[in-house]
């Protein structure tokens, strides 16, 4: 398949992979979601930049620590192996912050989310392990999948956007198709098990 991809195939290919990269999705949402609950813009930015430290920093530490060790900053984190200890470290901050989450904070709804990034993080990490599978693809499709949860079946249109996700990760060469599905798959169950389990508190 790649052989027959063009230069402005490839080139729209990478845009859509650096777009949909889980660093920048997982960004947004933590913006986006504290905007919606944080009371007052203080406790906005403290959830913020928390929630950016636990989770996010360990991959850009990686990445950096990889700049300085190898002269090459590995945005995709290409290689399996390398992925575990991110992987792993951000885990701990999820589990981290679903606690303090669920301990110091009466809000429901932070709650599932929390609650539903530290297990994704969790089982990808497992995943991993064994077997490459798509961050992109799993990324998105977990936070789509809230979308949903929360707001209605009419959202399941958002879903079609995994296809041009999964498509520039196959021009890419970055997964297999199975990956991708894989990814998505994982993501739609873990994110809809943890809803099951803490929805009704909300």
């Amino acid at each position: 398949m790649v052989e027959t991809i063009t230069g402005r195939q490839r080139t729209l290919a990478r845009a859509i992979s650096i777009v949909s990269n889980p660093a920048l999705i997982t960004l947004a949402a933590i913006f986006y979601t504290a905007s919606l609950l944080a009371p007052d813009r203080s406790r906005f930015w403290i959830w913020s930049w928390l929630a950016i430290g636990l989770i996010l920093s360990p991959g850009l530490l990686y990445g950096f620590w990889t700049l300085v060790k190898k002269r090459h900053f590995d945005l995709e984190i290409g290689k399996r192996q390398d992925r575990i200890v991110p992987l792993l470290l951000s885990s701990l901050g999820a589990l981290i912050g679903s606690y303090l989450v669920s301990s110091r904070l009466e809000v429901g709804v932070l709650s599932i989310l929390s609650t539903a990034l530290a297990m994704m993080l969790i089982s990808l990490t497992i995943i991993t392990l064994v077997w490459k599978i798509s961050l992109h693809t799993a990324t998105a499709a977990s936070y789509i999948t809230l979308i949903v949860l929360f707001g209605g079946w009419a959202f399941t249109v958002c879903y079609l956007i995994l296809l041009p996700i999964g498509w520039s990760r196959l021009v890419l060469n970055q997964h297999t198709l199975a990956q991708i599905i894989g990814g998505a798959l994982a993501a739609v169950g873990v994110t809809s098990v943890a809803w099951l389990m803490f929805a009704a508190r909300v």
